[in-house]
């Protein structure tokens, strides 16, 4: 952190004020953003049609990060969840930024609507339709007009949503959002609730299923929720950690029993996607049926078995094994760790179901691939690093922080 910070006394304890932010946050951001950038202009240059699947990569993984941190925000108000408010902060100035995945998504839409320039999704190309009796079956919900409606509303659902809960939240800190504030978000919360789970199964339909159109899961938009919340409060927990470790949530404001409440979280939620994974490929399995197997064969051979390996692993063996004794939850080594192999996870789960439909021979990301992957998770580091440097890194005027900050399990 940069200088001497002033600081609000929020029961016993001084909090700091922004006061510079986090350097390295904001040029490591800035150069993932910088070198993405670099590399998808000169990948788009190179071969479109790369760049395209490396693109809904990329969106799919900025879009897990901030909608899984607005489902957080969400569930807290919800559950009038106390322990949390003083790390909710953090989850806000992400979910703050529900904004760039609307940007983001503009060039998903021309994917749909230009079929033949980019090679994304098969069933925009009235070519492969008409050679597909099943294509043909699902064209009245998979066609590029009904995608791009539902894909907007998506988006617009999210970002209202976010703005409201987020700007409220603010507006309360400066005492502009009433002393009704936090009834009215509590009120939101559990129709937001309703309508995520709607638009988070059909935007994993849509952005990820439909990628291989003849391929279903009846449980995808479970494993795209598992994968998405688990992998927000992986990064939440590692916001936090990082502002306790440079003052802006110490002193007392995040002690070790928040610390395990969010080490005991991702904990829980590796474990249910390894549930859930798990129960899709068994199911799938062993009915044994042509449509739905194929697409784990082609996951099973040609390079993709390590891929798949590693998956589960990245995913479900080692955060369980780091973070299953209790000790683990409160150690701030142990806990990054396991919150960064989740994130790296995620990744790796997201391009393992993006790639092989679109580049089955790419079972390890080349250049070209790294590109937007790196310029969106940048954008999103800068936006972050902004907020909380604009920002408390606590909503101080939260009438359950002071029960909070006395949190004990």
């Amino acid at each position: 952190m940069n200088g001497a910070r002033q600081t609000v006394t929020v029961g016993p304890c001084p909090v700091p004020l922004p006061a510079g932010g986090d350097v390295r946050m904001r040029l490591g951001s800035a150069a993932m953003l910088a070198a993405g950038a670099l590399l998808t202009a000169a990948g788009a240059a190179s071969d479109l049609h790369r760049v395209a699947a490396a693109w809904m990569w990329g969106f799919t993984f900025v879009w897990t990060i901030v909608v899984g941190a607005l489902f957080f925000v969400a569930v807290q108000h919800l559950t009038a969840s106390v322990w949390s408010a003083v790390v909710r902060r953090v989850a806000e100035a992400v979910a703050s930024h529900a904004w760039l995945v609307a940007v983001l998504f503009v060039p998903v839409v021309a994917f749909a609507w230009m079929p033949h320039a980019f090679h994304v999704f098969p069933w925009a190309d009235p070519g492969h339709v008409a050679g597909s009796e099943a294509l043909a079956g699902k064209a009245p919900y998979l066609n590029p007009l009904f995608f791009t409606i539902r894909g907007v509303a998506f988006v617009a659902i999210w970002a209202a949503y976010g703005r409201f809960f987020v700007g409220t939240s603010l507006a309360q800190d400066t005492g502009r959002a009433g002393a009704d504030a936090t009834v009215r978000m509590r009120r939101a919360a559990p129709v937001f609730v309703l309508l995520f789970a709607v638009s988070v199964t059909f935007g994993a339909i849509d952005w990820l299923m439909s990628l291989d159109p003849h391929w279903f899961s009846t449980i995808f938009g479970v494993y795209a929720f598992a994968g998405m919340f688990v992998t927000a409060l992986a990064v939440v927990t590692l916001g936090v950690l990082d502002l306790r470790a440079t003052g802006r949530l110490g002193s007392g404001v995040v002690r070790d029993d928040h610390v395990w409440s969010l080490g005991a979280l991702v904990f829980g939620m590796s474990c249910f996607w390894a549930y859930i994974a798990f129960s899709q490929f068994m199911l799938i399995w062993y009915g044994n049926l042509p449509e739905e197997t194929a697409w784990f064969q082609v996951r099973f051979a040609g390079g993709w078995e390590a891929v798949t390996v590693a998956v589960a692993f990245l995913r479900f063996v080692l955060p369980f094994l780091l973070l299953i004794a209790r000790p683990a939850k409160t150690s701030v080594p142990v806990l990054a760790t396991a919150c960064a192999i989740v994130i790296a996870g995620q990744a790796l789960d997201l391009y393992w179901l993006v790639m092989p439909g679109a580049h089955p021979d790419r079972a390890l990301p080349g250049w070209i691939e790294m590109g937007p992957i790196l310029a969106m998770t940048g954008a999103l580091g800068l936006g972050v690093w902004r907020f909380l440097n604009r920002n408390p890194a606590i909503p101080v005027r939260d009438p359950l922080l002071d029960r909070s900050l006395a949190h004990h399990l």
